[in-house]
């Protein structure tokens, strides 16, 4: 889920690392992240966070059928979160991890190390990665229609991984 979005950040034409709303996670129904005391992750450059989230599960996908786990790392750019998946077969157990190192922790030094979020299905994951990408992408078009032929390589993957989802 998506919030805290400034239309003006849309309307800049360095769109990529300008748009930074706050990010917001739900597994089965719950926003895991209020339940540890976080009101999302503010201020991510979603779009290049897009950029590498699409590559990392794209190689998430190839690595199925020879690697049976593996840890993926999806880091926040411009924050010190990211997530890590540790999956097993088809799941994947999701980790909030803090790094001051990546950038700013905004007031979280209170969270020690890794927190587990929750587990999910590789199929989930995938899913809530290409909803994620159409609303941004649908969201740049409609407010900066200019914009629309930058996204081309971001359109290429989702589809891909909405094809894989079929």
């Amino acid at each position: 889920m998506v919030s805290d979005i400034n239309d003006k950040e849309l309307l800049d034409d360095n769109v990529f690392d300008m748009f930074e709303p706050t990010l917001n996670l739900e597994i089965q129904g719950r926003d895991v992240l209020k339940a540890i005391g976080l009101e999302g992750i503010r201020r991510v450059i979603v779009m290049r966070f897009m950029e590498y989230a699409l590559r990392l599960t794209q190689r998430m996908i190839a690595d199925l059928d020879s690697h049976p786990t593996n840890e993926y790392k999806y880091w926040f750019l411009g924050t010190g979160e990211g997530l890590s998946l540790n999956r097993s077969d088809d799941h994947v157990e999701i980790n909030l991890d803090l790094d001051p190192r990546t950038g700013p922790l905004m007031g979280r030094e209170q969270i020690k190390g890794s927190k587990v979020l929750g587990r999910v299905s590789v199929k989930d994951w995938v899913h809530r990665l290409v909803v994620l990408s159409k609303q941004l992408t649908d969201r740049i078009s409609a407010v900066n229609p200019s914009f629309k032929h930058y996204l081309a390589s971001l359109e290429k993957r989702r589809v891909a991984l909405e094809t894989w989802l079929k």
